[in-house]
């Protein structure tokens, strides 16, 4: 892992970022023990654009007309807090 940050560094990186789950605890153990700190919550948001019309154009394919799945929870719905 030294080296890792070596490499950053001569790469001239001023900022390594870190990603993993709350519940994992091994992990955050590991990346304290390595400098990490200031713990700050995100939520990630991922959008599927294979079935977006301009990304099949792209590959060449038709464009399919499939119901896109909706989550039933509200958009603006404040996330449960899993900090207990």
């Amino acid at each position: 892992f030294n080296r890792l940050t070596e490499l950053f560094i001569e790469s001239g990186c001023r900022m390594m970022l870190v990603d993993t789950e709350e519940e994992n605890h091994p992990a955050l153990n590991f990346f304290r023990k390595h400098g990490f700190k200031n713990e700050i919550g995100q939520i990630y948001l991922s959008r599927n654009l294979s079935n977006h019309p301009q990304y099949l154009k792209k590959k060449g394919r038709k464009t399919t007309h499939r119901k896109t799945k909706v989550s039933p929870r509200n958009i603006d719905e404040k996330p449960p807090d899993h900090t207990n």
